[in-house]
């Protein structure tokens, strides 16, 4: 890919890249390197990393190598592979799947590097090639330079991306919302509570903030992080898991609210902040009978655009395939209108808008809570009145003004 072409791709996807950014991004495209060549033919692998010198394999998978072959002779060249690498397994051509064949004008080769093989190390094969008709055999031997970061190695690499300062981050934004008289007069209506009481719980929620922690795996699963709720331990010793998988190339902004997200699952397992008997959801049934025309007319009518809707329905039709419970469940509910606030930066007493969400729609969480508000069947007023109440501590408000 030449520079114009890739900076006129880059630009048309409305990636807003500088000029060295582009050139890292060519510098690191993965390419070809000749492996041998002489005047009857060359040899070329693919996937090469120009940038690192060498072919870099992902984590944890097989990787699948491919080689090319070429001849420049005026006769078929008999080619055949003599002695293998242990590091290489599974060596073959792509037509036959023999190690030996004749090479008429190309012939291409395929094998694998296994998973278990970690770090900077070369593998390689021995080749022996003849000219049909000629009675030389010229015999020659080949390294291939290979990198594969192992689990020691990612797993240092997401604990300095997800780490202790991004926690404090996040559990000082909690301190700052739970230390808020707003907050405090907020918990004391929805529970009915005199302030003895309400100081004695939010001291334990400050505790638990000063001992979460967090473990890290690698995962197949779908979430970046997650917390497993435990009500022996009243929100005690639960660890915030991160999924090292999902969140290794994550933006700082977007862990620091993944886990503003998560501790509000934690600080829910001690006390809840609210009762949730109001959020007149529906929490049993699966998924819901969608009109897609009703859901484009709804969008539209309070203010997104035609790309904008398409893009919101796209995300609420994943939503209700494969984690409903995002969409329904009022604990995550709650998790999400924490993050939400926390992304429009928004104090106690400061209302989420109609605008605010339109503008913002792809920041965070902020995607997840359109779709909520999709799954409750309100109209818009009435979902964000809702959730400006329990923020602002007015229960059942109609203020029609917050939306």
């Amino acid at each position: 890919m030449g520079f114009f072409v890739a900076q006129q791709y880059l630009y048309t996807m409305k990636i807003r890249l500088t000029e060295s950014q582009i050139n890292r991004v060519l510098l690191n495209e993965e390419g070809e390197s000749t492996l041998y060549k002489d005047e009857n033919f060359d040899m070329k692998i693919l996937g090469f990393n120009k940038n690192e010198g060498k072919i870099v394999l992902k984590p944890g998978e097989d990787g699948e190598i491919k080689i090319e072959l070429r001849n420049f002779a005026n006769k078929p060249i008999i080619f055949n592979i003599v002695k293998v690498s242990s590091l290489i397994t599974n060596l073959k051509t792509t037509n036959t799947g023999k190690q030996s064949e004749i090479i008429r004008q190309f012939l291409d080769y395929t094998f694998t590097v296994p998973k278990t093989k970690t770090g900077t190390f070369s593998a390689g094969f021995t080749f022996v090639y003849q000219i049909v008709g000629s009675s030389t055999q010229i015999t020659k031997s080949i390294n291939i330079p290979f990198y594969r970061e192992g689990q020691d190695e990612r797993m240092y690499a997401c604990k300095s991306h997800v780490n202790e300062d991004l926690l404090k981050e996040a559990t000082d934004w909690w301190k700052t919302w739970l230390n808020n008289q707003a907050t405090k007069n907020r918990f004391a209506k929805s529970f009915k509570y005199d302030t003895s009481t309400v100081e004695k719980h939010f001291a334990e929620y400050n505790k638990i903030l000063s001992q979460i922690k967090m473990e890290y795996v690698f995962s197949d699963k779908r979430n970046r992080a997650w917390v497993m709720p435990n009500f022996l331990t009243n929100g005690y010793n639960l660890p915030i898991t991160i999924n090292c998988s999902m969140s290794i190339d994550a933006g700082r902004d977007d862990l620091n609210k993944l886990l503003i997200h998560e501790i509000q699952h934690i600080l829910d397992d001690y006390h809840k902040f609210h009762p949730y008997s109001d959020m007149d959801l529906d929490t049993t049934s699966g998924n819901p009978k969608v009109n897609t025309d009703v859901l484009k007319k709804n969008l539209r009518s309070v203010g997104f655009n035609d790309t904008t809707v398409q893009s919101i329905i796209m995300s609420y039709f994943l939503r209700l395939k494969n984690s409903i419970n995002h969409l329904k469940h009022p604990n995550e509910i709650m998790s999400t209108l924490s993050e939400v606030r926390s992304i429009l930066k928004l104090t106690p007493n400061q209302k989420i808008t109609k605008e605010m969400i339109i503008g913002n729609y792809r920041k965070g969480d902020i995607m997840l809570f359109i779709c909520q508000w999709l799954y409750s069947g309100k109209t818009l007023d009435n979902f964000l009145n809702f959730s400006n109440s329990i923020a602002m501590g007015k229960p059942n408000t109609t203020d029609r003004n917050l939306a």
